[in-house]
């Protein structure tokens, strides 16, 4: 009865651990918290999800519902990508490359875009990229299908990321060329809620390299799982 589902989960998690350790009890869970309590059943089941499969685990029919219920933890990876991934998922789920073909150079004229809200946050960087995966980037991204979530674009100092659908500027990344690297030295971020519901720097660092080591042919899973 105490505090939110938050504070109820350490010690459901504790419960399992105590479960799984000892296969000679058999726990017969029933509806915890959703009686005077007052959760909901589709609060509380959520977090006896990784018990579905445990034999000496038996949950009370109406949390097996709700967890079945439940997308998997790589249904909910594939929703994300789509939602915050590039490029055309349909081709992404079929095994394709989901990247447009490049046959034009992406510019500020390519699409329509609103500036970066005055609401914003810059985190400093140091990342490098190859100055070939440079070249690729400043071909810009232009989508091609309408499930293509991002418009990208670059200038001489800045890579700068659109949401495609409504043209906010969500990130403007300044870089530098050295030599055969390329530095990006800056991460500027929209912070605007009514545009952007992020206030995560290290989720949106990780986000802007994956999209943009995807958009270079790099491979982006570290990224991704950071995101995540």
């Amino acid at each position: 009865m105490q505090g939110g589902v938050e504070t109820i989960k350490p010690y459901v998690d504790e419960f399992i651990r105590f479960a799984k350790q000892h296969r000679e009890y058999k726990f017969l869970v029933t509806k915890v918290g959703c009686g005077i309590a007052g959760f909901m059943v589709d609060e509380i089941a959520p977090l006896f999800k990784d018990t579905i499969d445990v034999e000496n685990i038996i949950l009370s029919k109406d949390f097996v519902e709700v967890i079945q219920q439940q997308p998997t933890t790589d249904e909910m990876k594939a929703l994300q990508m789509w939602k915050m991934g590039t490029g055309n998922p349909a081709k992404r789920f079929n095994g394709e490359d989901p990247i447009p073909t490049k046959t034009e150079v992406a510019t500020k004229d390519s699409w329509k875009i609103e500036p970066m809200p005055e609401k914003n946050v810059s985190i400093p960087l140091n990342v490098t990229i190859p100055r070939a995966a440079m070249q690729i980037v400043k071909c810009g991204h232009i989508p091609d299908a309408m499930e293509d979530h991002w418009f990208m674009y670059c200038d001489d100092s800045t890579i700068r990321y659109y949401r495609s659908w409504k043209g906010i500027c969500i990130f403007i990344a300044k870089y530098v060329e050295e030599g055969s690297l390329c530095t990006i030295t800056e991460l500027q971020v929209n912070r605007d809620s009514g545009q952007y519901g992020s206030k995560d720097n290290d989720h949106d660092v990780a986000l802007f390299m994956a999209l943009l080591t995807k958009e270079y042919g790099g491979d982006a899973s570290k990224y991704w799982q950071k995101a995540f």
